[in-house]
């Protein structure tokens, strides 16, 4: 059995490796695929939302499956969803597209949530801080080669391969976790008598102005990160620069994770506040700029990929304001709260997007998540400054 005192972190690491592999082989050839059969960006939000509405109310339920089958069965359960979501994909037509869409965002969220409540129970929160940011550079090759291979695969080998690949790495991932036998330190629930029901935890939630901020961050930068992995490939498709070019871009955007320890360290030397409003900032502007310069798509692909280093700061040190405010004795209802950030990054946007490309193009869509990145840096303002 695995000594987690010494080797905690390493194996987390890898479980979160495999996690990210799944969903990096996917990451552009989702998008473009929903982008070919539905025919433009516009159909595209709407299927974003249909897909982001489900998976929030799915998501709900994640406690409930955590109480009546239990950590470990719930993991299966997850693993399983994604290797018929990748079944559902493979078949590109209108039928699978949205089945397969909502199975893969619930099967993401399953495993996360459950990979978290074993991480909290097993990682001291004093080793929590330096975990975050090194899980991220440990991931980079999956979210560095992912996106591209799995387009390369998908136009010059065969159509179904990325999503086999992917339904592999699922089945890899359950391997390794029932072989690891992951020790559960804590109920699935926080305490006797209390209801699986995260619904009920959302006003307690909501009314600790640190959980508050946590999830207000992270919805900023999930929503940030949802146009750039699903309007990026669609428009270097549109704009000429083709499928390798949108899988490259999304790889490279992604691929930035690699710097994660390099903006822990600059977030030592001048503080998490000033580097989270920094990046916020940077971002946005970036963001809006690409508007200006849509015309020459080679120089708006450089650009969107100078926005992604800058955005990949807010990932090195977002999820640490949660993990450092929230209480150990409800951690299970509390991370399904936390998470919801997911939902409204997936909802949101294309519910706006899906008015706004009606009557804009394609670079409205980043001079409004520029916009919001500007409005999201007067957050920073509230982030304690000892963090």
């Amino acid at each position: 059995m695995v000594d987690f005192r010494r080797h905690g972190t390493t194996v987390f690491s890898g479980l979160f490796l495999l996690l990210v592999s799944y969903q990096g082989i996917l990451l552009t050839v989702v998008p473009l695929e929903a982008h070919e059969v539905l025919g433009n960006a516009q159909r595209v939000s709407m299927i974003y939302l249909a897909v982001g509405i489900t998976t929030m109310l799915g998501r709900q339920s994640i406690p409930w499956l955590v109480t009546m089958l239990g950590r470990k069965q719930t993991f299966a359960a997850g693993c399983g969803a994604m290797m018929l979501a990748a079944a559902f994909l493979a078949q590109r037509n209108f039928a699978s597209l949205l089945p397969g869409m909502v199975l893969n965002a619930l099967s993401f969220a399953i495993i996360e949530v459950s990979l978290n409540l074993y991480l909290l129970d097993n990682i001291s929160r004093s080793e929590l801080a330096a975990f975050e940011p090194r899980r991220i550079v440990r991931t980079t090759p999956a979210w560095l080669l992912g996106p591209w291979l799995g387009v390369f695969l998908a136009r010059h080998l065969a159509l179904w391969l990325p999503f086999a690949v992917a339904a592999g790495i699922a089945l890899t991932l359950l391997s390794c976790f029932l072989l690891l036998k992951l020790p559960e330190k804590t109920l699935a629930v926080s305490s006797r008598g209390r209801s699986s029901n995260p619904l009920q935890y959302f006003p307690r939630y909501f009314r600790q102005k640190r959980l508050v901020l946590a999830w207000l961050i992270a919805v900023g930068r999930g929503s940030w990160w949802g146009v750039y992995f699903v309007y990026a490939p669609i428009f270097a498709v549109t704009h000429g620069l083709g499928d390798d070019m949108a899988g490259l871009l999304v790889s490279l955007g992604a691929g930035w994770s690699a710097c994660a320890m390099f903006w822990r360290y600059v977030g030592t030397r001048i503080g998490m506040r000033r580097l989270l409003f920094g990046s916020f900032v940077m971002a946005g502007t970036l963001s809006m700029s690409l508007a200006l310069v849509s015309g020459w798509p080679w120089v708006a692909a450089v650009i969107l990929a100078l926005a992604a280093f800058v955005a990949e700061c807010i990932d090195a040190v977002g999820n640490n304001l949660f993990l450092r405010a929230v209480h150990p004795h409800e951690r299970s209802e509390m991370t399904a709260v936390y998470v919801s950030y997911r939902d409204v990054a997936q909802v949101a946007p294309p519910a706006f997007f899906s008015a706004l490309l009606a009557v804009f193009h394609l670079p409205a869509v980043f001079v409004a998540t520029g916009l919001m990145m500007l409005g999201m840096s007067r957050l920073t303002r509230f982030v304690p400054r000892r963090f």
